[in-house]
């Protein structure tokens, strides 16, 4: 009997002669169910469990769990995303026959491991690409598969720029002003369990005032702390430390002519060195009032993370 991996056939590129992706991956989706099914029934001790599955083919319990859950779908679609890789389930097949499965159903299961390795690599080789376009006919993988794409696109990007955080909040709070066409604004910002992987990654945490060809800024628009004090006069007034339960962060101050720019201070590295960081600062007034009689231009505040964060939450409370 020929080694399944080597009784591999060429079938054509999915495509429009065939009826498009959808109609090849449903087709391979349930041949492969079809095959895997049959071939399980009829080994010896079935039906298997995942842990006794594992142990005598030599696969991970994980991906004897993914394998009898997938070809267990009724949906062909879900089948292709839900099954282990072709390398894995080469594998099994390999092993198959050393415990008594016939060989034409050895084989047949081989024949729709290799039509499931030519969608793959009609894709570049790359099963998340798969995944992309099968997405868009199932709610359920259109779920994980964004999910999936998000932790992956988060820890590349806390890699790449040496800091992240668990959670960034902003809150802003907007209040009527002493002047009827100006609005006084209060922001709290937290950004919680900040951990840095590269020396003095940068860890922007502060809001700047410019000006037009660098003009003083105007008094009304300084940043205040919540006791009344200009954050420009000292910083650290405007950190909120008993809202840290992490370590405290040290703010480094950098001013370039009227601009302030706040950024985290220097911290060690690694998960046992984490700090949170919660500011406040006032705005008063800090932004102008719209409706009849006063300016046109929209009132709008925005929130632009600075850092990779795996959640962001932002209120408005007006």
């Amino acid at each position: 009997m020929k080694n399944p991996s080597q009784t591999r056939a060429t079938p054509a590129a999915p495509g429009a002669a065939d009826g498009g992706i959808r109609s090849r991956a449903s087709l391979v989706g349930a041949q492969l169910s079809r095959s895997c099914t049959r071939l399980l029934s009829s080994l010896p001790d079935a039906p298997l469990g995942p842990k006794l599955l594992a142990k005598s083919y030599d696969l991970t319990a994980g991906t004897a769990s993914r394998f009898l859950h997938a070809v267990a779908e009724q949906n062909p679609i879900d089948v292709l995303q839900a099954i282990p890789g072709p390398a894995p389930l080469r594998k099994f097949l390999r092993a198959a026959p050393r415990f008594g499965a016939p060989r034409d159903l050895v084989e047949d299961a081989g024949r729709a491991v290799d039509q499931f390795d030519s969608l793959i690599r009609f894709f570049g080789g790359d099963r998340g690409a798969l995944h992309a376009v099968l997405a868009n006919w199932q709610s359920k993988g259109l779920e994980q598969f964004v999910l999936k794409r998000r932790q992956a696109a988060y820890k590349a990007m806390a890699e790449l720029n040496g800091a992240s955080s668990t959670l960034l909040s902003t809150c802003f709070a907007i209040h009527p002003s002493e002047d009827e066409s100006l609005l006084d604004m209060l922001r709290i910002t937290a950004e919680l369990v900040i951990m840095r992987t590269k020396e003095n990654a940068s860890v922007y945490i502060g809001t700047r005032r410019t000006t037009i060809d660098g003009a003083p800024v105007p008094d009304h628009l300084r940043p205040l702390t919540l006791d009344g004090h200009s954050t420009l006069d000292g910083v650290h007034s405007a950190q909120l430390e008993e809202f840290s339960s992490c370590g405290t962060a040290s703010i480094r101050e950098e001013r370039i002519g009227e601009q302030v720019i706040l950024t985290l201070g220097a911290t060690e590295l690694g998960p046992s060195k984490r700090v949170d960081l919660v500011t406040a600062e006032v705005s008063k007034p800090g932004l102008r009032r719209r409706g009849t009689g006063y300016c046109e231009d929209p009132l709008s505040v925005f929130f632009i993370p600075g850092t990779p964060c795996q959640r962001m939450h932002l209120d408005l409370l007006i």
